[in-house]
Protein backbone atom coordinates (compact mmCIF):
# COMPACT_ATOMS: atom_id res chain seq x y z
CA UNK A 1 0.00 0.00 0.00
CA UNK A 2 0.99 3.04 -0.95
CA UNK A 3 2.78 5.84 1.42
CA UNK A 4 -0.26 8.33 0.52
CA UNK A 5 -2.84 5.52 1.05
CA UNK A 6 -1.81 5.23 4.48
CA UNK A 7 -1.73 8.89 4.96
CA UNK A 8 -5.06 9.14 3.92
CA UNK A 9 -6.15 5.90 6.54
CA UNK A 10 -4.74 7.71 9.19
CA UNK A 11 -6.39 11.13 8.89
CA UNK A 12 -9.76 9.60 8.35
CA UNK A 13 -9.43 7.65 11.63
CA UNK A 14 -7.96 10.79 13.04
CA UNK A 15 -11.07 12.50 12.51
CA UNK A 16 -13.17 9.66 13.70
CA UNK A 17 -11.49 9.22 17.20
CA UNK A 18 -11.71 13.11 17.49
CA UNK A 19 -15.11 13.27 16.70
CA UNK A 20 -15.79 10.50 19.16
CA UNK A 21 -13.62 12.48 21.99
CA UNK A 22 -16.22 15.56 21.44
CA UNK A 23 -18.98 13.68 21.90
CA UNK A 24 -17.99 11.92 24.96
CA UNK A 25 -17.05 15.28 26.22
CA UNK A 26 -20.15 16.92 25.03
CA UNK A 27 -22.58 14.25 26.62
CA UNK A 28 -20.38 14.28 30.12
CA UNK A 29 -20.19 18.39 30.01
CA UNK A 30 -23.17 19.10 28.61
CA UNK A 31 -25.70 16.35 28.11
CA UNK A 32 -25.01 14.63 30.69
CA UNK A 33 -26.86 16.39 33.40
CA UNK A 34 -30.39 16.94 31.20
CA UNK A 35 -30.05 12.75 30.30
CA UNK A 36 -29.83 12.11 33.75
CA UNK A 37 -32.88 14.25 35.19
CA UNK A 38 -34.72 13.15 32.60
CA UNK A 39 -38.41 11.38 33.85
CA UNK A 40 -37.72 8.82 31.59
CA UNK A 41 -34.28 7.67 32.90
CA UNK A 42 -35.37 4.56 34.80
CA UNK A 43 -32.60 4.43 37.39
CA UNK A 44 -34.31 7.64 38.63
CA UNK A 45 -37.45 5.07 39.38
CA UNK A 46 -35.14 2.51 40.72
CA UNK A 47 -33.16 5.32 42.81
CA UNK A 48 -36.22 6.62 44.60
CA UNK A 49 -37.19 3.00 46.65
CA UNK A 50 -34.18 3.70 48.07
CA UNK A 51 -34.31 7.06 49.29
CA UNK A 52 -36.82 9.50 50.83
CA UNK A 53 -37.35 12.48 48.18
CA UNK A 54 -35.71 15.85 49.12
CA UNK A 55 -37.69 18.86 49.63
CA UNK A 56 -38.80 21.38 47.61
CA UNK A 57 -38.35 24.77 49.27
CA UNK A 58 -39.41 28.10 48.75
CA UNK A 59 -37.31 31.02 48.67
CA UNK A 60 -37.77 31.34 52.44
CA UNK A 61 -37.79 28.10 53.07
CA UNK A 62 -41.76 27.20 53.20
CA UNK A 63 -42.22 23.60 51.52
CA UNK A 64 -43.97 23.25 48.38
CA UNK A 65 -43.31 19.45 47.72
CA UNK A 66 -42.65 17.41 50.58
CA UNK A 67 -42.64 13.11 51.28
CA UNK A 68 -44.25 12.00 54.43
CA UNK A 69 -41.54 9.55 55.85
CA UNK A 70 -44.20 7.48 57.48
CA UNK A 71 -46.21 6.85 54.59
CA UNK A 72 -43.85 7.56 51.68
CA UNK A 73 -46.55 9.89 50.06
CA UNK A 74 -45.87 13.07 48.43
CA UNK A 75 -47.12 16.13 49.42
CA UNK A 76 -47.94 19.46 47.93
CA UNK A 77 -48.89 22.22 50.94
CA UNK A 78 -50.15 24.37 47.87
CA UNK A 79 -52.07 21.91 45.60
CA UNK A 80 -53.44 23.41 42.36
CA UNK A 81 -51.75 26.65 43.28
CA UNK A 82 -47.96 25.36 43.07
CA UNK A 83 -48.52 22.81 40.36
CA UNK A 84 -47.22 24.92 37.49
CA UNK A 85 -43.66 25.17 39.39
CA UNK A 86 -43.78 21.91 41.73
CA UNK A 87 -44.96 19.71 38.72
CA UNK A 88 -45.62 15.93 39.76
CA UNK A 89 -42.99 13.22 40.74
CA UNK A 90 -42.86 9.19 38.84
CA UNK A 91 -43.65 8.43 35.60
CA UNK A 92 -43.56 11.18 32.78
CA UNK A 93 -42.31 13.64 36.10
CA UNK A 94 -42.86 17.64 34.79
CA UNK A 95 -42.12 20.14 36.71
CA UNK A 96 -39.71 21.08 39.58
CA UNK A 97 -39.67 17.38 39.90
CA UNK A 98 -38.81 16.15 36.70
CA UNK A 99 -36.45 19.32 36.26
CA UNK A 100 -34.62 18.84 39.37
CA UNK A 101 -35.02 14.54 40.10
CA UNK A 102 -31.47 13.62 40.53
CA UNK A 103 -30.57 15.90 42.95
CA UNK A 104 -33.88 15.38 44.55
CA UNK A 105 -32.89 11.60 44.86
CA UNK A 106 -29.05 12.58 45.00
CA UNK A 107 -27.66 11.97 48.91
CA UNK A 108 -24.83 14.12 50.18
CA UNK A 109 -22.27 11.69 51.82
CA UNK A 110 -24.09 8.78 50.98
CA UNK A 111 -21.53 6.27 52.23
CA UNK A 112 -22.16 7.67 55.67
CA UNK A 113 -26.14 7.92 55.03
CA UNK A 114 -26.01 4.08 53.88
CA UNK A 115 -23.61 2.90 56.58
CA UNK A 116 -26.22 4.50 59.61
CA UNK A 117 -29.05 3.35 57.63
CA UNK A 118 -27.50 -0.40 58.51
CA UNK A 119 -26.90 0.37 61.74
CA UNK A 120 -30.03 2.02 63.07
CA UNK A 121 -32.34 2.03 60.34
CA UNK A 122 -31.94 6.21 59.95
CA UNK A 123 -33.86 6.90 56.72
CA UNK A 124 -31.34 7.64 53.36
CA UNK A 125 -32.69 11.22 52.51
CA UNK A 126 -32.38 13.19 49.30
CA UNK A 127 -30.93 16.62 49.00
CA UNK A 128 -33.66 19.66 49.05
CA UNK A 129 -33.56 22.38 46.30
CA UNK A 130 -35.05 25.91 47.33
CA UNK A 131 -36.61 27.80 44.35
CA UNK A 132 -36.79 31.36 43.91
CA UNK A 133 -40.54 31.07 43.69
CA UNK A 134 -42.21 33.09 46.92
CA UNK A 135 -45.16 30.98 48.27
CA UNK A 136 -47.15 34.11 49.15
CA UNK A 137 -46.94 35.28 45.53
CA UNK A 138 -47.52 32.02 44.04
CA UNK A 139 -50.94 31.81 46.04
CA UNK A 140 -51.80 35.29 45.74
CA UNK A 141 -51.84 35.27 41.78
CA UNK A 142 -53.39 31.64 41.55
CA UNK A 143 -56.17 33.26 43.70
CA UNK A 144 -56.54 36.40 41.19
CA UNK A 145 -56.32 34.27 38.39
CA UNK A 146 -60.06 32.79 39.71
CA UNK A 147 -59.35 30.01 38.07
CA UNK A 148 -59.74 31.54 34.39
CA UNK A 149 -58.06 29.66 31.94
CA UNK A 150 -54.32 31.19 31.24
CA UNK A 151 -51.93 31.86 32.87
CA UNK A 152 -49.75 34.16 34.82
CA UNK A 153 -45.69 34.59 35.39
CA UNK A 154 -43.33 37.43 37.30
CA UNK A 155 -39.68 37.63 37.75
CA UNK A 156 -37.33 40.16 38.98
CA UNK A 157 -36.31 42.43 35.97
CA UNK A 158 -32.29 43.02 37.56
CA UNK A 159 -31.86 39.18 38.77
CA UNK A 160 -34.40 36.93 36.34
CA UNK A 161 -35.21 35.61 39.50
CA UNK A 162 -39.12 33.90 39.09
CA UNK A 163 -41.34 34.86 41.78
CA UNK A 164 -44.88 33.19 40.60
CA UNK A 165 -45.96 31.04 38.04
CA UNK A 166 -49.45 30.02 37.49
CA UNK A 167 -51.06 27.59 34.84
CA UNK A 168 -55.01 27.46 34.41
CA UNK A 169 -56.73 24.73 34.51
CA UNK A 170 -54.53 23.05 37.44
CA UNK A 171 -54.31 19.93 39.17
CA UNK A 172 -53.32 18.73 42.49
CA UNK A 173 -50.00 16.87 41.79
CA UNK A 174 -51.02 14.47 45.09
CA UNK A 175 -54.11 13.01 43.18
CA UNK A 176 -51.86 12.56 39.76
CA UNK A 177 -51.41 8.45 39.85
CA UNK A 178 -54.93 7.89 40.63
CA UNK A 179 -56.26 10.85 37.87
CA UNK A 180 -53.72 9.85 35.30
CA UNK A 181 -56.18 8.76 32.88
CA UNK A 182 -58.40 11.27 33.61
CA UNK A 183 -56.34 14.05 33.48
CA UNK A 184 -54.14 13.01 30.73
CA UNK A 185 -56.98 12.17 28.18
CA UNK A 186 -58.48 15.91 28.54
CA UNK A 187 -57.68 17.24 25.39
CA UNK A 188 -60.21 20.19 26.26
CA UNK A 189 -58.76 21.39 29.29
CA UNK A 190 -55.19 20.12 29.29
CA UNK A 191 -54.91 20.60 32.59
CA UNK A 192 -50.71 18.81 32.55
CA UNK A 193 -49.56 21.46 30.01
CA UNK A 194 -48.03 24.62 31.73
CA UNK A 195 -49.40 27.31 29.99
CA UNK A 196 -46.98 30.07 31.06
CA UNK A 197 -44.15 27.87 29.49
CA UNK A 198 -45.40 25.76 26.66
CA UNK A 199 -48.72 27.06 25.72
CA UNK A 200 -48.60 29.21 22.33
CA UNK A 201 -50.88 32.07 21.64
CA UNK A 202 -51.25 35.21 19.17
CA UNK A 203 -49.62 37.67 21.37
CA UNK A 204 -51.96 40.26 19.82
CA UNK A 205 -51.24 44.09 20.88
CA UNK A 206 -47.96 42.94 22.94
CA UNK A 207 -46.42 42.40 20.14
CA UNK A 208 -46.72 45.80 19.05
CA UNK A 209 -43.16 46.26 21.47
CA UNK A 210 -41.27 44.53 18.95
CA UNK A 211 -42.69 46.56 16.00
CA UNK A 212 -42.29 50.09 18.12
CA UNK A 213 -38.42 48.67 18.25
CA UNK A 214 -38.43 48.47 14.32
CA UNK A 215 -39.87 51.70 13.63
CA UNK A 216 -37.65 53.30 15.58
CA UNK A 217 -34.65 51.45 14.95
CA UNK A 218 -35.38 51.63 11.08
CA UNK A 219 -35.82 55.89 11.22
CA UNK A 220 -39.68 56.24 11.91
CA UNK A 221 -40.20 56.43 15.14
CA UNK A 222 -41.56 59.74 13.84
CA UNK A 223 -44.07 58.40 11.59
CA UNK A 224 -47.57 60.48 11.40
CA UNK A 225 -50.70 58.88 10.46
CA UNK A 226 -54.41 59.25 10.36
CA UNK A 227 -56.15 56.36 11.32
CA UNK A 228 -59.91 55.91 10.26
CA UNK A 229 -60.82 52.55 11.65
CA UNK A 230 -59.59 50.62 8.39
CA UNK A 231 -56.70 50.28 6.10
CA UNK A 232 -56.18 48.46 2.70
CA UNK A 233 -53.17 45.90 2.74
CA UNK A 234 -53.56 44.31 -1.09
CA UNK A 235 -57.40 44.45 -1.10
CA UNK A 236 -57.96 43.35 2.12
CA UNK A 237 -58.02 45.60 5.20
CA UNK A 238 -56.91 45.80 8.75
CA UNK A 239 -59.40 47.19 11.29
CA UNK A 240 -58.81 48.56 14.92
CA UNK A 241 -60.75 47.52 17.78
CA UNK A 242 -64.70 48.17 16.92
CA UNK A 243 -63.29 49.92 13.93
CA UNK A 244 -62.52 52.63 16.08
CA UNK A 245 -60.95 55.57 14.25
CA UNK A 246 -58.16 57.25 16.12
CA UNK A 247 -57.79 60.21 13.92
CA UNK A 248 -54.45 61.28 13.50
CA UNK A 249 -51.81 59.92 15.68
CA UNK A 250 -47.73 59.47 16.30
CA UNK A 251 -46.04 56.23 17.61
CA UNK A 252 -46.87 57.52 20.83
CA UNK A 253 -50.49 57.96 20.90
CA UNK A 254 -51.03 54.84 18.57
CA UNK A 255 -49.24 52.33 21.54
CA UNK A 256 -51.33 53.82 24.16
CA UNK A 257 -54.79 53.36 22.27
CA UNK A 258 -53.38 50.10 20.31
CA UNK A 259 -54.12 51.35 17.24
CA UNK A 260 -53.56 48.14 14.90
CA UNK A 261 -53.76 50.44 11.58
CA UNK A 262 -50.69 52.76 12.43
CA UNK A 263 -48.69 49.54 13.94
CA UNK A 264 -49.51 47.55 10.55
CA UNK A 265 -48.26 50.71 8.49
CA UNK A 266 -45.46 51.26 10.80
CA UNK A 267 -44.36 47.80 9.86
CA UNK A 268 -44.48 48.44 6.02
CA UNK A 269 -42.22 51.19 6.17
CA UNK A 270 -40.20 49.85 8.51
CA UNK A 271 -39.75 46.63 6.34
CA UNK A 272 -39.33 43.00 6.43
CA UNK A 273 -35.58 43.54 7.50
CA UNK A 274 -36.65 45.60 9.95
CA UNK A 275 -39.57 43.54 11.55
CA UNK A 276 -37.06 39.92 11.70
CA UNK A 277 -34.04 41.95 13.08
CA UNK A 278 -36.55 42.90 16.08
CA UNK A 279 -38.18 40.07 16.73
CA UNK A 280 -34.94 37.85 16.75
CA UNK A 281 -33.01 40.29 19.09
CA UNK A 282 -36.04 39.32 21.77
CA UNK A 283 -35.76 35.74 21.18
CA UNK A 284 -38.28 35.05 19.05
CA UNK A 285 -37.65 31.73 16.40
CA UNK A 286 -35.23 30.53 19.62
CA UNK A 287 -35.44 28.48 22.26
CA UNK A 288 -36.08 30.24 25.41
CA UNK A 289 -34.03 30.26 28.43
CA UNK A 290 -35.30 28.50 31.28
CA UNK A 291 -35.45 25.58 33.70
CA UNK A 292 -38.59 23.92 32.67
CA UNK A 293 -39.15 23.01 28.89
CA UNK A 294 -40.48 25.83 27.08
CA UNK A 295 -41.90 25.68 23.19
CA UNK A 296 -40.10 28.27 20.78
CA UNK A 297 -42.26 31.09 20.00
CA UNK A 298 -42.33 32.14 16.09
CA UNK A 299 -42.31 35.16 13.66
CA UNK A 300 -42.09 34.73 9.98
CA UNK A 301 -42.22 37.46 7.39
CA UNK A 302 -40.41 36.80 3.53
CA UNK A 303 -40.70 37.68 0.08
CA UNK A 304 -43.74 34.91 0.23
CA UNK A 305 -45.65 36.62 2.98
CA UNK A 306 -48.79 38.42 1.52
CA UNK A 307 -49.60 41.99 2.27
CA UNK A 308 -52.22 41.33 4.51
CA UNK A 309 -50.72 38.39 6.40
CA UNK A 310 -47.60 41.02 6.91
CA UNK A 311 -50.07 43.86 8.00
CA UNK A 312 -51.52 40.99 10.76
CA UNK A 313 -48.17 39.55 11.75
CA UNK A 314 -46.47 42.61 12.92
CA UNK A 315 -49.56 43.40 15.63
CA UNK A 316 -49.56 39.98 16.69
CA UNK A 317 -51.23 37.75 14.97
CA UNK A 318 -50.93 35.95 11.31
CA UNK A 319 -47.66 33.86 11.60
CA UNK A 320 -46.96 35.34 15.21
CA UNK A 321 -46.82 32.79 18.07
CA UNK A 322 -45.49 33.28 21.76
CA UNK A 323 -46.01 31.75 24.95
CA UNK A 324 -46.24 34.05 27.91
CA UNK A 325 -43.17 33.61 29.12
CA UNK A 326 -41.58 34.58 25.86
CA UNK A 327 -43.67 38.24 26.01
CA UNK A 328 -42.24 38.35 30.11
CA UNK A 329 -39.02 38.33 28.57
CA UNK A 330 -39.45 41.12 26.56
CA UNK A 331 -41.08 43.52 28.33
CA UNK A 332 -38.46 42.14 31.44
CA UNK A 333 -35.96 43.12 28.82
CA UNK A 334 -37.57 46.29 28.02
CA UNK A 335 -38.00 47.59 32.02
CA UNK A 336 -34.30 46.86 32.73
CA UNK A 337 -32.32 49.06 30.09
CA UNK A 338 -32.49 46.23 27.54
CA UNK A 339 -30.81 43.86 29.44
CA UNK A 340 -32.53 40.39 29.22
CA UNK A 341 -31.50 38.49 32.64
CA UNK A 342 -31.80 34.82 32.14
CA UNK A 343 -35.45 33.92 34.12
CA UNK A 344 -34.67 31.08 36.63
CA UNK A 345 -36.22 28.90 39.04
CA UNK A 346 -33.45 26.94 41.32
CA UNK A 347 -32.21 28.74 43.34
CA UNK A 348 -30.51 26.31 45.87
CA UNK A 349 -29.49 22.94 46.59
CA UNK A 350 -29.11 21.69 50.11
CA UNK A 351 -28.07 18.40 52.12
CA UNK A 352 -30.75 16.97 53.90
CA UNK A 353 -29.10 17.90 57.23
CA UNK A 354 -29.06 21.56 55.87
CA UNK A 355 -26.37 21.93 54.46
CA UNK A 356 -25.67 24.86 51.32
CA UNK A 357 -24.35 22.40 48.35
CA UNK A 358 -25.07 24.46 45.45
CA UNK A 359 -25.93 28.41 44.96
CA UNK A 360 -27.09 29.46 41.26
CA UNK A 361 -26.61 33.12 40.32
CA UNK A 362 -28.29 35.17 38.29
CA UNK A 363 -27.01 35.19 34.83
CA UNK A 364 -27.10 37.77 32.08
CA UNK A 365 -28.91 36.39 28.88
CA UNK A 366 -27.54 39.54 27.01
CA UNK A 367 -27.98 43.34 25.90
CA UNK A 368 -31.43 43.01 23.74
CA UNK A 369 -31.89 46.97 23.70
CA UNK A 370 -29.82 49.66 23.70
CA UNK A 371 -30.38 52.17 26.76
CA UNK A 372 -31.78 54.53 24.55
CA UNK A 373 -34.19 51.66 22.85
CA UNK A 374 -35.24 50.92 26.34
CA UNK A 375 -35.84 53.95 27.46
CA UNK A 376 -37.98 54.75 24.51
CA UNK A 377 -40.01 51.65 25.17
CA UNK A 378 -41.09 52.42 28.42
CA UNK A 379 -41.85 55.72 27.55
CA UNK A 380 -44.75 53.85 25.14
CA UNK A 381 -45.46 51.31 28.10
CA UNK A 382 -45.98 54.63 30.87
CA UNK A 383 -48.04 56.37 28.16
CA UNK A 384 -50.20 53.20 27.57
CA UNK A 385 -51.34 52.90 31.69
CA UNK A 386 -51.53 57.13 31.88
CA UNK A 387 -53.96 57.61 29.47
CA UNK A 388 -54.26 54.44 26.74
CA UNK A 389 -55.95 51.14 27.65
CA UNK A 390 -54.44 50.50 31.22
CA UNK A 391 -55.29 53.83 32.35
CA UNK A 392 -58.06 51.63 34.48
CA UNK A 393 -55.27 50.91 36.77
CA UNK A 394 -55.04 52.19 40.08
CA UNK A 395 -52.51 52.17 43.01
CA UNK A 396 -49.05 50.82 42.35
CA UNK A 397 -47.65 53.04 38.85
CA UNK A 398 -47.27 50.13 36.12
CA UNK A 399 -46.22 50.96 32.75
CA UNK A 400 -47.26 48.07 30.35
CA UNK A 401 -49.07 46.84 27.05
CA UNK A 402 -52.04 45.18 26.86
CA UNK A 403 -53.33 42.83 23.94
CA UNK A 404 -56.60 41.58 22.68
CA UNK A 405 -55.38 38.45 20.27
CA UNK A 406 -58.25 37.03 17.56
CA UNK A 407 -58.78 33.45 17.69
CA UNK A 408 -61.68 30.81 16.66
CA UNK A 409 -63.33 31.95 19.92
CA UNK A 410 -63.84 34.64 21.83
CA UNK A 411 -60.75 37.10 21.90
CA UNK A 412 -57.60 35.98 24.04
CA UNK A 413 -56.75 39.06 26.64
CA UNK A 414 -52.93 39.69 27.60
CA UNK A 415 -51.66 42.10 29.70
CA UNK A 416 -47.84 42.33 29.63
CA UNK A 417 -45.97 44.97 32.39
CA UNK A 418 -43.70 46.13 35.14
CA UNK A 419 -43.67 48.17 38.60
CA UNK A 420 -42.73 50.36 39.79
CA UNK A 421 -42.99 52.54 36.65
CA UNK A 422 -40.27 55.18 37.78
CA UNK A 423 -37.74 52.03 38.99
CA UNK A 424 -38.61 48.49 37.71
CA UNK A 425 -38.09 45.94 39.90
CA UNK A 426 -40.48 43.21 39.00
CA UNK A 427 -42.00 42.25 35.78
CA UNK A 428 -45.67 40.06 35.36
CA UNK A 429 -47.44 39.20 32.37
CA UNK A 430 -51.23 38.08 32.47
CA UNK A 431 -52.50 35.77 29.70
CA UNK A 432 -56.32 34.83 29.61
CA UNK A 433 -58.03 32.25 27.44
CA UNK A 434 -61.21 33.72 25.68
CA UNK A 435 -61.25 36.33 27.96
CA UNK A 436 -62.95 39.01 25.73
CA UNK A 437 -59.75 41.31 25.36
CA UNK A 438 -57.57 42.55 27.85
CA UNK A 439 -59.65 43.81 30.83
CA UNK A 440 -60.07 41.53 32.95
CA UNK A 441 -55.96 40.96 32.74
CA UNK A 442 -55.45 44.28 34.26
CA UNK A 443 -56.53 44.06 38.06
CA UNK A 444 -55.08 41.09 38.34
CA UNK A 445 -51.63 42.28 37.30
CA UNK A 446 -52.33 45.18 39.42
CA UNK A 447 -53.57 43.60 43.01
CA UNK A 448 -50.73 41.20 42.72
CA UNK A 449 -47.74 44.11 41.69
CA UNK A 450 -49.05 45.97 44.28
CA UNK A 451 -49.64 42.73 46.61
CA UNK A 452 -45.77 41.75 45.78
CA UNK A 453 -43.66 45.20 46.44
CA UNK A 454 -45.70 45.69 49.60
CA UNK A 455 -44.18 42.42 50.61
CA UNK A 456 -40.83 43.60 49.92
CA UNK A 457 -41.24 47.14 51.46
CA UNK A 458 -42.13 45.31 54.45
CA UNK A 459 -39.32 43.21 54.40
CA UNK A 460 -37.09 45.87 53.92
CA UNK A 461 -38.47 47.70 56.98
Amino acid sequence: MSLSKLRVIFIFFCVIFSLCVVRIVKFTLIDSRELVSSPYNKRLATRDERVVRGAILDRNGAPLAQTDEASGAREYPLKKAGAAVTGFAGAAAQGAEGRYAFELTRVHNELLARARNLIDGSPIRGNSVELTIDAGLQKKAYELMDGRRGAFMAMETATGRVLAMVSNPSFDPSEVPENWDQLSGDTEGNPLLNRAAQGLYPPGSTFKLVTALAGYDSGNAGLTYVCKGEEDFGGNKIHCINKTAHGEVDMKKAFAVSCNCYFAVLAREAGYEAMDAAAERFLFNKPLPFDLPTLKSGFALDGGTSAIEAAQTAIGQGRTTASPAQMLCVVSAAANDGLLMRPYLLDSVASAEGKRLKKILPKQEGRILTSEESLFLRGLCEEVTENGTGKSLKGTKIAGKTGTAENKGADHGWFVCYAPADEPKIAAVVFLENAGGSKPCLPIAGKWLEYALGRERDKEE
